[in-house]
């Protein structure tokens, strides 16, 4: 699946991989929101807004390690793929909302009521 971001900014594989978290995150417009999932299988979610900007969701408790992989991942399919995918027991699902897991959803429905105010 790939994803449309409108005025995509795309950056290169060094500046996913070294760019301070902050910097990438305000150079991509990325609002952070903290997954209410407690599965131990679940990492995070992307969801790229058609108005722009990209909603990242973390799932609480990660190590700054995992916070640091987690994210850079998850922002590069956002972007495209610029990184190659997570290895080893790490899988990565892409679904259309809608689709999405009933906790993602309902998330998502949060921060839209919120941006709605």
């Amino acid at each position: 699946m790939s994803i449309t971001v409108p005025n995509p900014v795309k950056p290169s594989v060094d500046e996913l991989w070294d760019a301070p978290l902050p910097e990438l995150y305000e150079r991509l417009n990325v609002e952070l929101v903290e997954s209410p999932i407690a599965d131990p299988k679940f990492f995070g979610a992307v969801m790229v807004r058609r108005e722009g900007g990209i909603i990242l969701m973390l799932a609480p408790g990660l190590t700054e390690f995992e916070t640091d992989c987690f994210a850079r991942s998850l922002l590069s399919d956002a972007v495209g793929g610029v990184l190659p995918p997570l290895s080893g027991s790490f899988e990565t699902t892409s679904r259309p909302l809608g689709n999405a897991d009933p906790d993602i959803e309902e998330a998502l429905r949060r921060v839209r009521e919120r941006d709605a105010r």
